[in-house]
C-alpha cells in the first residue's frame, strides 16, 4: 500500500507551466496528479493507495510566500508536527507494515514535503517501535530509498551514451556514498511496470527525463536493482558488510 501525504499541486501544470506562473491551477494540477497517481499504483501492482491531500509545498523559490501558503492555505511543511505524527501512527496501528519505505533525512532531493515526510515517519515509527513488546512480534523494518554514488556515474554515463552529452542526469547531490547502502534488490523482472508507472505521470517533466533515461536498452544498462538504507533494525557498527537482497532480511550475502 501507498500512502501520499500532499495534493501534488505545486507540480508542473498544462503544458509543463510552472507553479505561480501565468496559467497555472494548482486545483487542476492536483486532480490530474491524483489521476496520474492512480494509473502509476495500478502500474506497479499497489493495491491500496491513502491521500491525505495536504497542500503541496513545492520548491522554495524567490517569493518569500510560496512555501508558506497555498491559496490562503497552509502548506503541508509547515503543518504542526504532532498531529502529522498522530496520524502517522494511527495509519500504521491499523496497516500493521511488515515494511516501510520512506525518505532520508534530507528528503533526497531537499524537498521541504520530502523532508517533511521523513520526520513523520521516522517519529510514528519510534512510537510503534515502543508500543511492540518484544514476545508480540518485531515493529516494522524501516529503509530510506537511496541511490549510489557509483550508479549515479553509471546512470549518467549510459545516458549521454545512448542520448548525447547533452543528456540530463539526476544531480550528484541525490546520491550516496557507496558504503551507506544497505540493501540492493534485483528488479529486472519489473522493469517494465516501473517504465509504465514513470509514463503515467505525463505531467511532470522530471517523470518523462527519467522515464527516458530508464529506457536505455537492457544490453546496455547494468543490472537492474533499487536501492536503500536500512534505518532499522540499525546496522551493527564495526560489523562486516552484509548486503541484503530483500527488504524483509531474508536474503543477506
Amino acid at each position: 500500500m501507498l500512502i501520499t501525504c500532499t495534493d501534488g499541486g505545486q507540480g508542473d501544470g498544462v503544458g509543463g507551466v510552472k507553479p505561480e506562473a501565468t496559467g497555472h491551477n494548482p486545483g487542476v494540477v492536483a486532480a490530474q496528479r491524483s489521476a496520474e497517481l492512480d494509473r502509476a499504483a495500478a502500474a506497479l501492482g499497489v493495491s491500496e493507495v491513502i491521500k491525505l491531500g495536504y497542500p503541496d509545498s513545492g520548491m522554495p523559490r524567490v517569493s518569500a510566500g510560496a512555501i508558506s501558503s497555498v491559496a490562503g492555505r497552509t502548506v503541508f511543511s509547515r503543518l504542526a508536527l504532532g498531529p502529522l505524527v498522530k496520524q502517522m501512527v494511527e495509519l500504521m496501528r491499523l496497516y500493521r507494515p511488515a515494511v516501510l519505505l520512506t525518505y532520508p533525512p534530507d528528503g533526497m532531493s531537499g524537498h521541504p514535503d520530502h523532508i517533511r515526510v521523513h520526520d513523520i515517519v521516522a517519529a510514528a515509527h519510534r512510537i510503534i517501535v515502543a508500543e511492540t513488546p518484544a514476545d508480540h512480534g518485531t515493529a516494522p523494518r524501516m529503509y530510506y530509498t537511496a541511490l549510489s554514488r557509483s550508479r549515479l556515474e553509471d546512470a549518467a554515463r549510459m545516458a549521454r551514451q545512448v542520448y548525447g552529452d547533452g543528456a540530463w542526469v539526476p544531480p550528484a547531490e541525490l546520491a550516496v556514498d557507496d558504503s551507506s547502502i544497505t540493501t540492493v534488490v534485483d528488479v529486472e523482472a519489473f522493469w517494465e511496470h516501473k517504465l509504465k508507472a514513470l509514463s503515467a505521470h505525463a505531467s511532470q517533466g522530471d517523470a518523462a527525463v527519467l522515464h527516458k533515461i530508464f529506457s536505455v536498452p537492457a544490453r546496455q544498462a547494468r543490472r537492474r536493482v533499487e536501492e536503500f538504507v536500512r534505518a532499522f533494525p540499525p546496522p551493527v557498527p564495526n560489523a562486516p558488510t552484509v548486503i541484503e537482497h530483500d527488504l524483509f532480511g531474508t536474503d543477506r550475502r
